[in-house]
């Protein structure tokens, strides 16, 4: 043994025994601290794991349904916004072809009954209320007055407010069979 720990060891032979069984019970209790910690600690990872694994799983669940509710959303949106499209065109096609001919038969052609489907309508149609009168008369202008505009510029008009009316009841219909697709 080398004489440079002799001192160090006649030190360690006087400490009483009593200490040293103390030092080995906190050297023991701080080993089974660090190991019963890391058992806990690997069991409280295995728990952890397993809550985000259910989770994940109902997540991707949850993401799945959305995105096919998201599909079919878009293919019902597309099928009523396509066929309300084409209604719509349409419409504007035939209004087209009735200005077209009023244009071409000129005024003296011109007629506007009720039931006749090569002139403008009577009166609104739709659920809701019209703002004004059908015939856009207004109120304190004789009959037999009246102002002269170019027959071009009145078709014009009348082909706008055709589709404007078209545009109006296209959209209704969309927001009332959007509804029906899709009740709250």
């Amino acid at each position: 043994m080398p004489l440079f720990l002799l001192p160090i060891l006649a030190r360690l032979k006087s400490v009483p025994r009593w200490v040293w069984l103390l030092a080995a019970l906190v050297g023991i209790l701080a080993l089974g601290s660090c190991w019963h910690g890391r058992r806990v600690k690997a069991h409280d990872n295995t728990i952890i794991a397993a809550r985000d694994a259910y989770w994940k799983d109902k997540l991707d669940k949850a993401h799945l349904d959305a995105l096919s509710w998201k599909q079919q959303a878009e293919e019902t949106h597309a099928a009523i916004a396509a066929d309300l499209r084409n209604r719509n065109d349409e419409t504007l096609r035939h209004n087209a072809a009735v200005a077209d001919s009023l244009r071409l038969r000129g005024p003296g052609k011109a007629s506007c009954r009720q039931g006749d489907n090569s002139s403008v309508a009577v009166s609104p149609g739709g659920r809701d209320e019209a703002a004004g009168n059908a015939d856009a008369a207004r109120s304190g202008v004789p009959e037999q007055d009246g102002a002269g505009v170019s027959w071009g510029w009145l078709v014009d008009r009348s082909e706008q407010c055709d589709a404007n009316r078209s545009e109006a009841e296209t959209w209704r219909r969309w927001h009332d069979d959007m509804s029906k697709a899709w009740p709250n």
